[in-house]
């Protein structure tokens, strides 16, 4: 016949049990936290690798005059402050915009934004992401679509 086991002898185990536990939580705590250090890191000092895309020289662009470059989507346009260059996906549902006369047409809802993006009829309500533009070391323009500035930068030469 079979001998009945006491309930105290059956489970014996408690601190073994709660010593397990203690080191899993305590693992996964420090996991975390590693994760959430290497995420601060990269947000703070982790810039990814610019995917710079060179537009030519200053005087390429002629004052008041748009270009729209569609294979680098993106408007290039030089005003009496400087040049500047800004996405050209509608800030309502990414559509291309296209040059329309005095101002930027979204084919897609009608929206249609100013000559310096700003949004002028909806359903867009943001203004257009601008990007940042430098002179590389041969001497020519490049834009860097990975880094947006304000509406107020120029480059100047």
């Amino acid at each position: 016949m079979r001998e009945s086991i006491p309930t105290q002898q059956r489970y014996h185990f408690p601190e073994k049990r709660r010593e397990f536990l203690r080191a899993f939580l305590g693992g996964l705590t420090v996991l975390w936290a590693g994760g959430m250090l290497c995420a601060l890191k990269n947000f703070f000092f982790f810039r990814p690798p610019s995917a710079g895309l060179t537009i030519g020289a200053f005087s390429k662009y002629k004052p008041g005059q748009m270009v729209h470059d569609e294979k680098m989507r993106f408007f290039i346009m030089r005003d009496s402050r400087g040049l500047f260059v800004m996405s050209d996906a509608c800030t309502h549902r990414s559509c291309m915009l296209r040059l329309d006369a005095d101002q930027l047409f979204c084919p897609c809802h009608n929206a249609r934004f100013d000559l310096y993006g700003n949004p002028v009829k909806g359903p867009a309500e943001k203004q257009l992401d601008y990007y940042y533009i430098y002179k590389n070391r041969e001497k020519v323009l490049v834009v860097d679509p990975g880094r947006t500035v304000y509406c107020s930068f120029r480059y100047i030469e």
